[in-house]
């Protein structure tokens, strides 16, 4: 059957229409995406994570070390197989060096007080026990040279056989007593500035629980004695979470190889042994047993609570430079929380967080929804000192903050939900239709107030945090070993940062060059179970690192005056109030 022209001309007509519907609904599916996420690079990265946790640098920490200063330490004249366990006094020498170590320093305030034991008084210089122990450590120097020099003299005295070397004897009992004097003291007449202290003691002994004396392990009189101690450190670490910041009680016997020389049977080492773990179950901390004095590495111990087993609650790796917004990634070089692109329309500046300054100090991204004009209506001056994350008490105050850390306790730190266009005291997770919950969507950079499962692979992190067995070197037992590995982390070209208020300065990790990234990579531990009595509270770990747009990674950001461990720095515990 032939077709007519006019036929013909309907079809070719209905044919094309067709089409033209078609390409006008699949046009409707395609995103136009602006230039910066067609632009996008990546970075890849990965590490260790050990959850012990770390002494919090907000408290004001003092070190307390109870020293062995027997005659057993300084016996150069007895029969070689039974030397003195520390002939050159190697354990005030670890002192001394432990208080020039970054472990140390980078606690802010911190100071120490050191003070010997012995079945004698005269150890403790031109004082009595519990006066005036502490001072800082540029003030310590004389204290750790008196102890250098009574050693020397022990050592002398021992060594020629004069009676002052029998009368320096061992007795636990006495140095516990002396701690508790030292401590309860400082607690009832704190310092100056009115800061509430947390109290690190280091408890370093070489020798059995009390000289002379025959206890047998189990015996009603040996446990008296062991409970009368114990239940001074229960008392004394119960004070001070009370009337201060709380205390750890670290036992540390380094003269394993000079006992069981002394006393081949085991009994006083065991003796030791029995005592020592029960005062460092008291003290919340884990029983340290080193055979030779050259072992002791005072830094390896200094771990707030490591006897409580934390876990990783939270992992996250985000670029504090990026803001996903619809179905667009965008740069947000200033990180203040409003994307680059919108901030001249409102009147802020996008190289600057505190563009407002100085009329009002508030983060530009706290002035949610409003112009610069408007924001300014209501002008916030003596905002103080920001935390590590940036945030001042004017933030707390305009959002509504507690901490300024993780206020709403999701796991998702204050300034990222700011970043990332949440409200950082927000409790009840955002719905936005689409099939991730908020927290995913955070997890992997998806925008949580917008539907957008059709999202790009290439503008989503990719990334991982898996336990690991056996434990990371130098990772305690009960504590858990973690591998991270960032495998996709997307990457917009910037603004150069022009940081210029006196708040933003004091934030490192703002400042960077134009197409340079800032990654943040943190984690939080929670004490496992719960803790137990007087535990820290969760800790934030994190570490900034600047990363070229084109992949390559810069180096990472250090920041001052805060714990460092295996590069992340401890900044902060979540609590119920604004620390700076």
């Amino acid at each position: 059957m032939k077709i007519s022209k006019s036929l013909k001309l309907i079809i070719i007509l209905i044919i094309l229409t067709l089409t033209t519907l078609l390409m006008y609904q699949n046009c409707n599916q395609i995103k136009l995406q602006p230039s910066l996420v067609n632009n996008t690079s990546v970075s890849t990265m990965s590490g260790d994570i050990c959850t012990i946790p770390a002494l919090s640098n907000r408290d004001k920490v003092k070190f307390l070390f109870v020293v062995d200063m027997s005659a057993s330490n300084a016996t150069p004249n007895r029969p070689p197989e039974v030397l003195g366990s520390d002939l050159l006094s190697q354990r005030i020498i670890a002192i001394e060096q432990f208080l020039q170590q970054n472990c140390a320093t980078s606690l802010t305030n911190a100071k120490v007080a050191v003070t010997g034991f012995a079945n004698t008084n005269i150890l403790r210089p031109g004082t009595q026990c519990n006066k005036g122990q502490f001072k800082s450590f540029s003030d310590i120097q004389s204290t750790i040279d008196f102890y250098k020099q009574t050693d020397a003299n022990l050592r002398a005295a021992c060594n020629t056989g004069g009676g002052t070397c029998a009368l320096y004897t061992t007795n636990y009992q006495d140095a516990v007593n002396c701690a508790d004097d030292i401590v309860r003291d400082d607690i009832t007449n704190p310092d100056p500035d009115g800061k509430k202290s947390f109290y690190m003691t280091f408890f370093l002994t070489d020798g059995e629980p009390r000289t002379g004396f025959d206890y047998v392990l189990g015996s009603n009189v040996y446990n008296t004695f062991k409970n009368t101690i114990v239940s001074k450190i229960q008392s004394l670490r119960q004070h001070a979470e009370q009337m201060a910041m709380g205390l750890l009680f670290q036992p540390i016997f380094y003269g394993g190889d000079y006992l069981n020389r002394a006393d081949p049977t085991g009994t006083k080492q065991n003796l030791a042994n029995d005592i020592l773990s029960a005062m460092a179950d008291a003290g919340l901390t884990n029983y340290v047993l080193l055979n030779h004095i050259n072992q002791l590495q005072l830094c390896n111990y200094l771990t707030s609570g490591n006897r409580i087993p934390f876990v990783l609650k939270t992992f996250v790796a985000t670029n504090l430079t990026t803001t996903k917004r619809g179905d667009y990634l965008l740069a947000d070089s200033d990180m203040d929380g409003i994307p680059d692109k919108d901030e001249a329309a409102r009147g802020f500046d996008s190289k600057n967080p505190r563009s407002m300054f100085p009329v009002s100090e508030l983060l530009d991204g706290a002035c949610f929804g409003m112009t610069k004009s408007q924001c300014l209506a209501n002008p916030k001056t003596g905002c103080g000192k920001p935390n590590y994350m940036g945030l001042t008490q004017c933030e707390v105050d305009k959002l509504g903050l507690t901490n300024a850390l993780d206020t709403n306790g999701d796991g998702f730190l204050d300034i990222m939900r700011l970043i990332k266009g949440l409200s950082p005291s927000l409790n009840s997770p955002v719905e936005d239709g689409d099939s991730l919950p908020e927290r995913d969507e955070l997890l992997i950079g998806r925008d949580p107030n917008y539907s957008d499962d059709g999202t790009s692979e290439k503008l989503l992190v990719k990334m991982s945090a898996n336990h690991i067995s056996p434990n990371l070197p130098g990772c305690p037992s009960g504590q858990e070993s973690i591998r991270y590995n960032i495998e996709h982390m997307p990457l917009v070209r910037t603004l150069k940062t022009n940081i210029t208020d006196p708040i933003s300065t004091k934030i490192p990790w703002l400042k960077h060059d134009q197409d340079e990234n800032i990654i943040l990579i943190y984690y939080i531990l929670t004490p496992a179970n719960g803790g137990l009595p007087g535990s820290p509270k969760d800790q934030v770990y994190a570490k900034f690192l600047k990363v070229h747009y084109h992949g390559h990674i810069l180096g990472e950001i250090p920041l001052t005056g805060v714990t460092e461990r295996d590069g992340f720095y401890l900044i902060g515990e979540i609590g119920d109030s604004f620390i700076p």
